[in-house]
């Protein structure tokens, strides 16, 4: 199980990470677009892999 971003959309940046975190199974979000703060999911403890370009 992962979290995939697969869209620059900017409400995806304003996601409760923490409460995600929290429920998610395994955390890990691979972000396609690179558009997500990798420090804010690692402080909410899930593992980032980036992949797209911004």
């Amino acid at each position: 199980d992962a979290i995939v971003v697969l869209t620059e959309w900017p409400e995806f940046r304003a996601l409760d990470w923490p409460a995600l975190a929290r429920v998610a199974a395994n955390r890990i979000v691979v972000d396609t677009r690179n558009l997500l703060d990798p420090d804010v999911l690692r402080r909410a403890g899930f593992s980032w892999v980036g992949v797209g370009s911004r």
